[in-house]
């Protein structure tokens, strides 16, 4: 089985953003195409966007979007991010696709990794856009614990950890863009640390652990609309109530059980309780594979920008605050 962290493709050696995706095999682009009813009249206000590699083949749509929808191909998208590398700041590690190509990837590090009570975390970041309408150009930061390969992307206060980006041939501008994306990357790392420190300093023990996950994953929907994500993925409402609890249960258990058997953990503070969650969601949650997708793939999204990222979120927040 293909972890999580291993999807994609290895592009360390790439030089820019362009040969990072030649590598993976990225290198195509996309065209756009009329939608038509069943009598032949076409839909005015919509379009589809293809593969052009693909040919006419069912493979080849990625996607429908509106009629003024601007196509900006995979060359286009991360171009902005070459003076990044040319000056050292960042490098790259992996590239994939999702979806058949519907959205697209880079994974970065910066050189300088973070250190939490001698734990080290790589500084990453992800590049990423779509061709189905979904999401825009975007810069994300990310946490990675080198020890056990978890993801550990949060939210943190008063911090930016994504930003929008704009496709322009400005040179200038995508300068600037560069810049902008290295200073929210700079303030994002510095106070992430600052909340991995506290988490640390935070003694628990398996009664106050077990209270977490107790609300973390609860029995009844609750106002927390991350957890409710969750607790829809795991709660199939054909299955009898007991059946449910039994599910929440083990979650729970293994959870506990990670806090002081998760790689790394010793099971003595609010830190260990966070990677117990991040290693439940990176390597031990049961996933659901439909339509023929790759089970790495599936877990690469639910682990990066999916519902193990809204786990991760709430236990972040609930331990931070407590």
């Amino acid at each position: 089985m293909i972890k999580w962290n291993e999807f994609g493709t290895d592009v360390v050696s790439a030089n820019s953003a362009v040969d990072a995706l030649e590598l993976a095999g990225l290198n195509w682009e996309v065209g756009e195409s009329d939608l038509m009813l069943p009598n032949g009249d076409i839909i005015p206000d919509r379009k589809a966007i293809i593969r052009n590699d693909l040919g006419e083949c069912a493979e080849a749509y990625l996607g429908t979007v509106g009629k003024n929808y601007g196509i900006i191909q995979n060359s286009e998208a991360f171009d902005f991010i070459d003076p990044i590398i040319k000056a050292g700041q960042a490098g790259f590690l992996r590239a994939g696709a999702l979806r058949g190509g519907s959205r697209i990837f880079l994974e970065l590090k910066i050189p300088e990794p973070m250190k939490v009570n001698g734990d080290q975390l790589e500084k990453r970041f992800y590049l990423q856009t779509a061709h189905d309408g979904s999401k825009a150009i975007e810069a994300k930061a990310a946490t990675y614990r080198v020890i056990c390969s978890n993801g550990m992307a949060v939210i943190v206060p008063n911090t930016v950890s994504r930003i929008k980006m704009r496709h322009s041939k400005n040179i200038k501008f995508r300068l600037q863009q560069a810049k902008d994306v290295i200073s929210m990357l700079g303030k994002y790392f510095e106070t992430a640390e600052q909340c991995f420190q506290r988490l640390l300093s935070m003694p628990m023990n398996l009664e106050r652990m077990e209270q977490f996950t107790t609300r973390l994953i609860p029995e009844k929907e609750t106002t927390d609309d991350k957890i409710d994500d969750f607790n829809r993925l795991v709660t199939n409402h054909h299955q009898p109530q007991e059946k449910l609890s039994t599910r929440k249960a083990n979650i729970r258990e293994d959870i506990n059980r990670l806090f002081y058997r998760g790689v790394g953990n010793n099971g003595s503070n609010a830190y260990d309780a966070f990677n117990a969650v991040t290693e439940y969601v990176s390597h031990h949650r049961s996933i659901h594979v439909r339509d023929g997708r790759d089970e790495a793939e599936v877990r690469y999204e639910a682990v990066t920008s999916g519902s193990g990222e809204k786990l991760r979120q709430s236990a972040f927040e609930m331990l931070l605050n407590n």
